[in-house]
């Protein structure tokens, strides 16, 4: 919370101010040693949280801290989130289009402070942001995902990672947790081990899980690993098969299904011709039955019992107003 700063007087050319420093504002806002003069009605006008302040007297008005004859409220945030936070109530649109995209950066300040300060329209436009451009809770998303191709998930976001674990902690932390499985799914899919367990550097900071998201990996690592192991043992013949080949075939679609195409690709056009009708019919079946089982284990790694939770857990919709280009992959 804000408190008001004890006793001082200065000006403002003796203090680090920052952008935005309103020359007719009336209250000025420290945070890490920087200053920023603006108004108290464009706070109140936004935030709950300043509005209840600046309407509660307090006993010590006149012994506050003073900048240029208007009081100084020390907040505990990092003095480029006030920076964002202020800057975004006056020198933008507010809120932004819904099809402008938005740094991570600013998603992130626009949700933590957006709560803490009780501003509701930076957290809608924050959320608006995370929409998944996919109906994330479809086994039809998850299977147009390759290690070559990954999804496009948050379009409306930029200079995240590039295997997103910023936004994936974000989303983690804030309780946002209906784009996560679809998210790490894609994680596992297309980012190397070693890069989800030790982390990795990219665009000049090192990234890596949070130690919940990390738990949700494993979880979620254990249920497909326990998948690929149900298909090797229910990847057999037709019982009506007497074909050689079909029976030579089946290790390689074994190899090929567990070692190669991520857990829940379509099953390839290729496969078709490695088998006669009644073996592909029979797999098939059997391969989309035990997919599904698995599929619906995923939520379990988030805590959710189901994707119908999933769906009902959060205020997120489809990203629909985002255009978006759909690649159709035959992986």
């Amino acid at each position: 919370m804000p408190t008001l700063a004890p006793v001082a007087q200065t000006t403002g050319s003796q203090v680090d101010r920052l952008d935005p420093w309103k020359e007719d504002g009336n209250i000025v806002l420290a945070a890490e040693g920087k200053y920023f003069r603006v108004h108290r009605s464009i706070l109140s006008t936004y935030s709950e949280v300043f509005r209840d302040m600046f309407d509660c007297p307090h006993p010590n008005e006149v012994e506050k801290e003073l900048v240029d004859l208007c009081p100084v409220v020390h907040l505990h945030d990092a003095a480029t989130d006030v920076q964002i936070m202020l800057k975004a109530l006056y020198d933008r649109s507010y809120p932004l289009p819904c099809f402008e995209r938005m740094p991570i950066s600013f998603v992130s300040v626009f949700l933590r402070l957006g709560e803490k300060y009780a501003i509701p329209g930076f957290i809608k436009e924050a959320k608006a942001k995370l929409c998944c451009a996919y109906e994330p809770t479809s086994i039809s998303t998850a299977s147009f995902i390759t290690p070559r191709f990954p999804l496009d998930l948050f379009p409306a976001i930029t200079d995240s990672d590039p295997y997103n674990f910023q936004l994936m902690n974000l989303l983690q932390e804030m309780g946002l947790k209906a784009p996560l499985p679809i998210a790490m799914y894609q994680c596992i899919a297309s980012s190397p081990l070693t890069n989800i367990v030790d982390g990795y550097q990219a665009n000049d900071s090192f990234h890596s899980l949070s130690p919940d998201n990390l738990r949700s990996f494993i979880r979620m690592k254990d249920v497909l690993e326990n998948y690929r192991v149900q298909l090797a043992k229910i990847l057999c013949p037709s019982s009506t098969c007497l074909l050689l080949n079909c029976k030579l075939n089946i290790r390689r679609l074994w190899s090929e299904d567990i070692n190669v195409v991520p857990p829940f690709c379509l099953w390839r056009a290729g496969w078709d011709k490695l088998f006669c009708e009644s073996c592909t019919s029979s797999l098939k079946a059997k391969r989309e039955a035990e997919m599904n089982k698995a599929w619906n284990k995923m939520p379990s790694a988030f805590g959710f019992d189901s994707w119908v939770e999933v769906r009902k857990s959060g205020d997120f919709a489809s990203y629909n107003s985002y255009v978006i280009r759909r690649v159709f992959i035959n992986c």
